[in-house]
C-alpha cells in the first residue's frame, strides 16, 4: 500500500480528524511520527498506541519522512512543511490521503452537511457494527462506546464523515452519500451560500451510477439543489409523508420516539435515546442507507436502541435532582438553537448557557444570529473568541454577541473576558436545580470537571 513508503509524518496530528487516519496508518504498519503546538487528549491516545510526537513545529521533526500529511489548518511557511517540500517529501492534505483510504474499501458512506456529519457518522456505524458488517469508520467526534474517532473493521464498508470545509469532501469519491444540512458556515472561504450550495452538487455528483444521494428534505436548502444532482437521489423527512419518514413522535427526557415509515409503510417503532427533533432526522438518514445495504429494520431498531451517543453532542456530564451539566460542541447558530431547544423542550431546568465563540470569522459574521440562538437560554455566560486556526480581528469578541442581546432587552447575559473567570462567574449564578451546559468548538468543556467538583463539594 502506498508503494515504498514506510515513515509518514503529521503536522497537526492532535486534530480529531488528522488522529484517526495516523491511528490507522500505524495499525496498516506504517511508522507514524507527529507534531502539534499543543498536548491534548487526542495526542494522549495516540501516544499511547506507540506514535511519536513532537509538541512545537521544527523541520528536524521530519527526520526519515518518506511522507507528509498535513492539515488544512497549517499554513504554507510552517517550517516542517516548508522543509519537506525543499527535500522533496511528497506532501499530502488530509483531504487527499482520506480519498486514498477509500480507494482500500468497494464501498463508501460519505456523511455530508453543516451540521448533524459527526452523529449520524455515528449512528451509522453503530448500526452496520451490531449489524455484524465489521465497518472501518472515521468520525468527526469521540464515539464514547469505542473512546476514540476511529473503528478498525475488516469488512467491506468505510463509513466516514465528508467535510466541506477547504472544499475537502472534493477529494473523496464514495459509493454513497447521506446529506444533513446545509447552511451558511466558513463564510471566509465561500463568501456566498450559493457557493456552497455549488460545492455539496460537485460533491452529490461524483458518486457512481449505482451509488445513491440520501438528503434531509426537511432542510431549509437542499431541497434546492436536488433537481441538479444527476446520481440517484432518496429523502428523508420528519415533516413530510417521504421515502422514510418519521410519524407520531414525542419527545421527553431521556429519548425521542417515534414511528418509522417506508413510503407508506410502517416499519416500526424506534426509541433513540439522544434528544432533539435534529437527531431524529440523523437517525433516519442512518435507518436510509442501512436499509439501502440490506440490514434488517429489527437490528436496526436494536442498535439505535442500543446507541450510547457521541462525546460533547449533548453529552450529560452529571444529573441529580439540584444540578445537570451538559457539553456540547454546538458552534453555528444553527446548532446551538436545535441544542437548546432540545433543553427546553426534553427538561424543566432553568438553562444556564455558557457559550464559546470559535474563531473570530464566524464570529464577525454570525454575532447577531448567535444573540438570536442564545435569547433560548434563562442566563447567558459569553466568553472571548476561541481563535483555533485564526489571528484575532481588530473590534471582534464574544462582546459583540453580548450587545445584541442587551439592545434585546436581556439583562441576564454576562461576557467574561478573562477565561480564569468563566467557572466564578457560573458558579456566583448557580441556583439548584440549573441545567449548566457549555457551548462551542473550542475547549470550554475544560470547566466542566472542576465546575462539577466545586459545585458537588458545596452540597
Amino acid at each position: 500500500m502506498f508503494g515504498k513508503l514506510k515513515n509518514i509524518h503529521f503536522i497537526g496530528i492532535g486534530g480529531i480528524g488528522m488522529s484517526g487516519i495516523a491511528e490507522l496508518l500505524k495499525y496498516w504498519g506504517f511508522h507514524i511520527t507527529g507534531s502539534d503546538t499543543r498536548y491534548s487528549d487526542n495526542i494522549a491516545r495516540l501516544e499511547k498506541c506507540g506514535i511519536r510526537i513532537y509538541i512545537g513545529h521544527h523541520p528536524k521533526n521530519l527526520k526519515t519522512a518518506d511522507a507528509v500529511i498535513y492539515t488544512s489548518a497549517v499554513n504554507n511557511d510552517n517550517p516542517e512543511l516548508k522543509k519537506a517540500r525543499a527535500m522533496g517529501i511528497p506532501t499530502i492534505k488530509r483531504s487527499v490521503m482520506l480519498g486514498e483510504i477509500l480507494r482500500t474499501r468497494p464501498n463508501s458512506i460519505a456523511i455530508c452537511g453543516t451540521h448533524g456529519k459527526t452523529t449520524t457518522t455515528s449512528l451509522t456505524g453503530h448500526i452496520f457494527t451490531c449489524a455484524g458488517r465489521d465497518p472501518l469508520i472515521i468520525s468527526g467526534g469521540v464515539i464514547r462506546e469505542l473512546n476514540s474517532n476511529l473503528r478498525i473493521g475488516k469488512g467491506d464498508t468505510i463509513i466516514l464523515e465528508a467535510d466541506e470545509y477547504d472544499h475537502s469532501f472534493l477529494k473523496l469519491y464514495p459509493t454513497h452519500i447521506l446529506m444533513t444540512s446545509i447552511d451558511k458556515d466558513h463564510m471566509e472561504l465561500f463568501e456566498t451560500l450559493t457557493n456552497i450550495k455549488e460545492d455539496f452538487i460537485k460533491f452529490a455528483n461524483r458518486i457512481p451510477f449505482y451509488g445513491k444521494v440520501i438528503a434531509n428534505r426537511d432542510d431549509q436548502n437542499i431541497p434546492d439543489i436536488l433537481s441538479e444532482i444527476d446520481a440517484p437521489v432518496s429523502t428523508y423527512s420528519v415533516k413530510i409523508a417521504d421515502t422514510i419518514h418519521a410519524e407520531n413522535i414525542h419527545q421527553n427526557p431521556t429519548e425521542n420516539r417515534f414511528d418509522v415509515f417506508l413510503e407508506n409503510t410502517r416499519l416500526g417503532t424506534i426509541r433513540l435515546p439522544i434528544p432533539g427533533v435534529h437527531n431524529i432526522q440523523n437517525s433516519l438518514a442512518a435507518i436510509s442507507i442501512s436499509l439501502e445495504y440490506g440490514i434488517e429494520f429489527g437490528a436496526i431498531k436494536e442498535a439505535i436502541e442500543n446507541f450510547t451517543g457521541v462525546r460533547r453532542r449533548f453529552e450529560i456530564v452529571a444529573e441529580n435532582d439540584d444540578i445537570m451539566l451538559v457539553d456540547d460542541y454546538a458552534h453555528h447558530p444553527t446548532e446551538i438553537k436545535a441544542t437548546l431547544q432540545a433543553a427546553r423542550k426534553g427538561w424543566h431546568r432553568r438553562i444556564v448557557a455558557v457559550f464559546q465563540p470559535h474563531l473570530y470569522s464566524r464570529t464577525k459574521k454570525f454575532y447577531r444570529e448567535f444573540a438570536d440562538a442564545l435569547e433560548i437560554a434563562d442566563i447567558i455566560v459569553i466568553t472571548d473568541v476561541y481563535p483555533a486556526r485564526e489571528k484575532p480581528l481588530p473590534g471582534v469578541s464574544g462582546q459583540l454577541i453580548e450587545g445584541i442581546l442587551r439592545t434585546k432587552g436581556r439583562t441576564n447575559v454576562h461576557y467574561v473576558r478573562n477565561f480564569k473567570e468563566v467557572i466564578p462567574v457560573v458558579k456566583s449564578l448557580y441556583q439548584p436545580g440549573d441545567m449548566i451546559i457549555t457551548l462551542g468548538a473550542g475547549n470550554i468543556n475544560s470547566i466542566l470537571s472542576p465546575l462539577k467538583k466545586d459545585l458537588t463539594d458545596s452540597e
